[in-house]
């Protein structure tokens, strides 16, 4: 599964979008931004929201990913048919992202 900067990343690149131009959609650093991306720092819930409106992918799903790779075996198994669904919503970001469930 994808780490959230790695999907940050992928869904930047899909839309044509350097991480400057994202980074001023986003009105935060383009370093800042290049941390997140790179695994160094996370974002906070508001640019995470703002992140999912402007690469148009559901917030739960943006969330999920950078969820799923810390929940146990056990876990994921339970909450896979949620994550299914919001694949399902957002089945043109999955696309976009190459996800895959394991």
């Amino acid at each position: 599964m994808l780490t959230l900067g790695e999907a940050i990343r992928r869904l930047r690149m899909a839309g044509g979008l350097s991480q400057r131009q994202l980074a001023a959609k986003l009105e935060t650093d383009p370093t800042y931004l290049s941390h997140i991306e790179a695994g160094r720092r996370e974002p906070s819930i508001s640019l995470l929201r703002s992140l999912a409106k402007q690469l148009d992918i559901p917030p739960g799903l943006l969330l999920s990913v950078a969820l799923w790779a810390d929940l146990p075996p056990a876990h994921q198994e339970k909450f896979r048919p949620i994550l299914e669904k919001l694949l399902e919503l957002g089945s043109e970001s999955q696309l976009r992202l190459g996800l895959e469930l394991k």
